[in-house]
């Protein structure tokens, strides 16, 4: 039975990894969008609760409540970023009820040497802490790096408002590139708008700016966009819930140092060497991937290159619909604590269906694929409610 499982979990994330239809053509690539600033930001709240009784007994009770924001901001010559991770959640055990609540959180600071290339140097801040801890944990990453990450959801929405112009008949083809990417920045500048106009009135200077570049493009269907195009245009900036694009990349060379330890009267490890990659890129409009790598040796000797830890996280999203989206991540862990240590792998494999209720209001199905060391592989089932406050 588990075996069946097993086989039928790795077909249903297998098949959602094909891509179910073909790509509309466009004018535009993702390479195109060059952009002085990039920014982004977002806070999501996950509701998890469980409850099973058989025979007069409760068997489970549980409930998760988590928070995830994320803060993105990318020019020349600064950039930063700042991730934070929370979660509180109660678990029915023999006698009482368990509770447990972590926090982490990343912030890193970019320094572009030069305005045209893409070298730089960074400082990251990272502290985490537990219930079971003393006191939170903090540790500092310094070094040096090169690469650089754009933000081309706005370009996304742009490609998602031309296929409606095109199958609606608002424009007689697809609109050119030039078109589509001063059609993004529009879109991109819409706090300038909201700013200069109004929160009331921002929207008719707004979709006046689109409608006049669409105008130019000398393939408008009308003398306007019309009804048709207004409302889609509605949809796809405020009803749709589209996940973001990034593209790019970076690698960051440096040495971490431990500021404080959760445990009191716990020495603080030895500065490592520590290198970081991550890379994202969008296969096509619907599709996207990325990858987050990080290694760090500590440099103490007979310790260096022997000793390590390795974690390496891959993603794969795809809009199966308007409405549904298909996330797979997987996570592979490589730890070795020291020089004379046996080798500990961990892989987690967690696809996920995104489902759109009501604006902001997401339900999250996942299967969580487990296996730590010698331990046996388990599985996870959960339904998660996903509200995205912005």
């Amino acid at each position: 039975m588990a075996s069946m499982l097993r086989r039928t979990l790795w077909s249903l994330a297998l098949l959602a990894w094909l891509p179910l239809s073909a790509a509309l053509a466009q004018n535009v690539s993702v390479r195109d969008y060059r952009v002085p600033v990039s920014r982004a930001q977002s806070l999501y709240l996950d509701f998890d609760y469980g409850y099973e009784r058989e025979d007069g007994s409760t068997l489970s009770n549980d409930a998760l409540v988590g928070v995830t924001y994320d803060r993105f901001y990318e020019s020349l010559p600064f950039a930063y970023s700042l991730d934070v991770l929370g979660a509180w959640s109660r678990t029915l055990g023999p006698k009482d009820y368990l509770y447990a609540y972590n926090s982490d959180a990343v912030g890193r600071v970019k320094k572009y040497v030069w305005k045209d290339r893409d070298l730089f140097g960074s400082v990251a801040l990272h502290g985490a802490f537990q219930r079971t801890d003393d006191r939170p944990a903090y540790d500092t990453t310094v070094g040096i790096g090169w690469g650089r990450f754009i933000n081309a959801t706005s370009l996304r929405k742009a490609v998602r408002i031309d296929d409606f112009f095109v199958s609606e008949g608002v424009t007689t083809d697809r609109l050119p590139r030039q078109t589509m990417l001063r059609i993004a920045s529009i879109i991109e500048r819409e706090p300038e708008y909201r700013q200069r106009y109004g929160a009331d009135t921002y929207k008719k200077y707004w979709y006046e700016d689109v409608e006049e570049n669409v105008q130019r493009s000398g393939l408008l269907e009308g003398k306007s966009l019309g009804a048709a195009g207004v409302l889609r245009m509605e949809e796809v900036l405020f009803q749709e819930n589209i996940a973001d694009r990034y593209y790019g990349y970076d690698a960051t060379l440096g040495i971490k140092y431990d500021l404080q330890t959760a445990k009191k009267g716990v020495k603080r490890s030895e500065p490592a060497a520590d290198l970081s990659v991550r890379y994202a890129r969008p296969i096509r409009w619907d599709t996207q991937v990325g990858e987050r790598l990080r290694v760090n040796s500590p440099m103490k000797s007979g310790e260096f290159g022997r000793a390590f830890d390795f974690s390496s996280t891959t993603s794969y999203l795809y809009e199966l619909t308007n409405r549904v989206d298909f996330r797979a991540d997987y996570l592979l862990g490589i730890a070795k604590e020291t020089a004379d240590a046996d080798l500990r792998f961990a892989h987690t494999l967690t696809p996920t269906f995104l489902f759109y209720i009501e604006n902001e209001v997401r339900l999250l199905a996942t299967v969580r694929v487990l296996k730590v060391a010698q331990d046996p592989w388990t599985h996870e089932y959960k339904l998660t409610l996903t509200y995205k406050a912005f």
